[in-house]
């Protein structure tokens, strides 16, 4: 069995273009193989093991919600208590306090009113302060408190102030002797790994070359944060999982592991949403209790299915390969159980008035729900953390308006397609996505430039940019000669410009306060005389993919 899951690791991770792997195996409540694949740094070399440390991103969610518990449990505080009474000079700012406050169990399900942080995030937020101070100046809730489930980092990095003020001391010492110690997770640390630890390096692949680039080390973490800033490997994350797998102990009775393992938010289906910390949903037919974890360079998954005490915890050294970690999670959870999939079938009646493009409550994730060879399927189409979209999920359907899907971003789960006044939603998948139905799908066309088009001149516009549109222009002097102005830097001479043949590209650096350096790459076509198309960024995040429009002037 283990063997058979190695060769089709390998072969994934091979035909992906994702540098390196590791996996740990939980069954029976308990961790029994653990190996790693490929390489820790297409720079350096080292192999990966499955003693190497990465930076588990949200992952670390979970283990803050197990020491939350822990506080509960303790009677230090109630779940359904105002969180900001907790907090100490921290304070959650929430214009409907009075009638509605912002509860503990609220921030452990998103569901506090909080924002996607992207939604709210600003060129100069700062990530140097020290946590509490961070929280003040980011948590302010943007809707009414028990609403939605709008994942929400912020919502989680809230519960540190709160950790800080009950112990009396720092939440990186009451997660590191309430949790990790306990578990004998030796390997496991708040912002650095041990000093002369193995590492993982993140990696991204380019669309601006087509290769394989590896990134700045993750350490020191710039915030040290209680949604997404523990370093850790897959054999710790492995003692994790089986303690949650196995009944709690020694961390949680079992009682408590199952309170957490339960939905106490709902994403609109009895069987899927919110647990505390926990993603509950299922997958190849069986109730699954998961997280993700999504940063700078690195996909990770954990997982599993507490009815059977089997799970695994995945960890991948490229950024956005969402697809790749459900197909692969999902098919390692099916060959440990034997739970296949069930054939696919055509849609039910109805299900054409579902077809269009969606768009997500969460880092700007896309989605066209169309028809692929002849059945329904949901194809991301983009998003902040998502490098492989394109990927379709064909959708089997199921009762009670489940789909099972396979292939895609979506593989191996169930999620759910449902009409509510008059709105198209579909949710599910390893995050509480809910996707809106926006519009018909967009009929698209490879777009072929005005080769005569004369590019010389000013050429004004903006770019879309998760921070919102920002001011572009481009004054073109020649065909191997430009410069570029934008509201950080004005007259910014273009490296390797080319104008010619109705196409526009080059290359320049720009500072971001908040964010850094970033290196800019137009890739822009003159269409209907206009500038269109790209400008791809590369920083400390990687590379993403910003769409630009410009008229001249």
């Amino acid at each position: 069995m283990f063997e058979r899951i190695a060769s089709y690791i390998g072969a994934e991770i091979q035909s992906r273009r994702i540098p390196g792997a590791a996996i740990a195996v939980v069954r029976a409540g308990e961790p029994v193989w653990s190996r790693g694949f490929g390489t820790a740094s297409i720079d350096a070399g080292a192999p990966m093991t499955p003693g190497t440390v990465f930076p588990v991103q949200s992952l670390s969610k979970v283990v803050t919600a197990s020491a939350v518990m822990r506080l509960r449990d303790a009677e230090r505080l109630s779940l359904d208590d105002a969180a900001s009474g907790h907090m100490g000079a921290a304070q959650i700012r929430n214009e409907w306090e009075a009638e509605s406050p912002v509860t503990v169990r609220q921030l452990l399900t998103h569901t506090s009113g909080l924002p996607c942080d992207i939604d709210a995030a600003t060129p100069q937020l700062d990530r140097t302060l020290p946590l509490s101070d961070f929280v003040n100046s980011v948590a302010k809730t943007v809707r009414r408190p028990g609403g939605d489930i709008v994942y929400a980092n912020w919502g989680y990095d809230a519960l540190g102030p709160l950790m800080d003020h009950l112990t009396a001391g720092s939440w990186e010492d009451f997660v590191s002797n309430e949790v990790l110690g306990p578990l004998g997770m030796s390997s496991s640390r708040i912002g650095s790994p041990i000093e002369g630890a193995p590492t993982a390096a993140g990696h991204f692949l380019s669309a601006v070359d087509g290769e394989l680039h590896s990134m700045r080390p993750m350490w020191p973490v710039q915030l040290r944060d209680t949604s997404g800033s523990i370093c850790s490997t897959v054999e710790d994350m492995a003692r994790f999982l089986a303690a949650h797998l196995g009944g709690g102990a020694p961390v949680h009775s079992p009682e408590t592991a199952a309170d957490m393992q339960r939905v106490q938010a709902s994403d609109g289906t009895p069987w899927s949403g919110m647990g505390l910390g926990w993603r509950v949903t299922r997958s190849n037919g069986q109730a699954l209790i998961c997280h993700g974890g999504d940063g700078a360079g690195f996909t990770n998954f954990m997982g599993g299915y507490p009815d059977l005490g089997t799970g695994i915890v995945l960890m991948l050294t490229r950024g956005g390969v969402a697809s790749a970690r459900s197909v692969m999670a999902n098919t390692v959870l099916e060959m440990l159980t034997g739970m296949g999939e069930p054939p696919i079938e055509a849609a039910p009646a109805g299900f054409e008035s579902f077809r269009g493009e969606y768009k997500s409550t969460y880092w700007d994730i896309n989605a066209e729900l169309e028809w692929e060879r002849g059945y329904p399927a949901v194809t991301v189409t983009g998003g902040l953390v998502v490098s492989d979209g394109g990927e379709a999920s064909r959708l089997a359907p199921l009762a009670d308006g489940a789909y099972r899907a396979t292939g895609g971003m979506f593989h191996g789960f169930e999620v759910a397609l449902r009409e509510i006044a008059g709105d198209f939603a579909l949710t599910g998948g390893l995050y509480p996505l809910a996707f809106k139905r926006a519009g018909d799908v967009a009929q698209r066309a490879d777009l072929m430039p005005d080769e005569t088009a004369d590019l010389t001149g000013m050429w004004r516009g903006a770019v879309t940019t998760p921070l919102g549109a920002m001011m572009l222009e481009i004054r073109v002097t020649g065909a191997k000669s430009a410069a570029i102005s934008t509201p950080f830097a004005r007259d910014v001479s273009v490296a390797e410009c080319g104008a010619v043949a109705g196409r526009f590209e080059g290359r320049f650096a720009v500072v971001v306060p908040g964010t850094g350096e970033l290196v800019l790459y137009p890739r822009l076509l003159a269409v209907e005389g206009k500038l269109q198309g790209p400008v791809y960024a590369q920083g400390w995040f990687g590379e993403l993919a910003f769409p630009a429009e410009l008229e001249k002037a």
